[in-house]
């Protein structure tokens, strides 16, 4: 009986009695502090892993299912699935290819005035690399906002294309997320960064 009843609840009504789904005011001031959070810590953690400098800006988030979001990403993203022990066992990281194809023509020695806006294409194996950089020091900006929790270091899968991503099982289902989007300014070119970050987990944390 209690099974029967259990699927016969609205699966978003279920998500909200579970922790799984925050109300939208929640939500978006979730939203607000994880973009002040970056605003204030990634361009540090950008220039002292790679010495160039970097702007960052919140766009927004938005709240859905993790099937329905990272469709949202983009169609030229690369991205890495990550662990955080002791505070969440999966979420994903992404950024618009233009980024490390900026940052790794600019490692290799291209003057500001050489940069143009790169092709929408998918990266290469080192381009890939230097995406790996980048979702790194996205993780460890997170990680940083946890200075008072037993959590351990990030862990990062290699970074992949988004379209080469392979679905992880702690994504089927009602796992509801919080996307999160912010615009960087790097050498003049614009790209985005996505964060996709499980409800329950940050409704846990807060």
């Amino acid at each position: 009986q209690a099974q029967a009843t259990e699927h016969s609840i609205d699966p978003v009504v279920l998500a909200r009695l579970t922790g799984g789904l925050g109300d939208v005011k929640t939500l978006k001031r979730m939203g607000a502090d994880i973009g002040a959070l970056f605003e204030d810590q990634f361009p540090h953690a950008f220039e002292r892993e790679t010495g160039f400098p970097i702007e960052i800006v919140y766009e927004g988030c938005e709240s859905g299912l993790f099937t329905t979001m990272i469709e949202k990403v983009g169609t030229h993203y690369c991205s890495a699935d990550v662990s955080i022990k002791g505070w969440c066992p999966h979420f994903v990281l992404a950024c618009a290819n233009g980024l490390p194809i900026t940052l790794m023509a600019s490692m290799l020695g291209a003057l500001p005035e050489e940069i143009t806006d790169p092709e929408e294409r998918a990266l290469s194996r080192i381009e890939l690399d230097a995406a790996g950089m980048v979702l790194n020091k996205m993780a460890s900006v997170l990680r940083y906002a946890m200075k008072g929790e037993d959590a351990g270091g990030p862990v990062l899968a290699a970074a992949c294309n988004l379209p080469d991503r392979e679905e992880n099982e702690a994504e089927v289902g009602n796992i509801y997320v919080l996307f999160v989007r912010l615009h960087t300014q790097f050498f003049g070119i614009g790209s985005d960064i996505v964060l996709l970050l499980p409800q329950q987990t940050l409704l846990k944390s807060r």
